[in-house]
């Protein structure tokens, strides 16, 4: 476990211009997973329940008509 964790901090940790660019991705990819999580809980409680589901809802009643 010790080498991996050298390995991991020579290449990553040790110089400022990759440790950046790691935290970066790091969080934009932390960020889109949350928010898909986030996304997906709202959508499956709340279904049934959106203005576009609504307009769906109304043109599929206007069209049997």
């Amino acid at each position: 476990m010790s080498k991996v964790l050298d390995l991991l901090y020579n290449a990553v940790f040790k110089r400022t211009t990759t440790y950046v660019p790691f935290l970066l991705a790091g969080s934009y990819f932390t960020n889109e997973l949350i928010d898909y999580g986030v996304m997906s809980y709202w959508r499956s409680h709340n279904r049934g329940k959106s203005f576009e589901e609504m307009l769906a809802a109304r043109e599929q009643m206007e069209g049997t008509e």
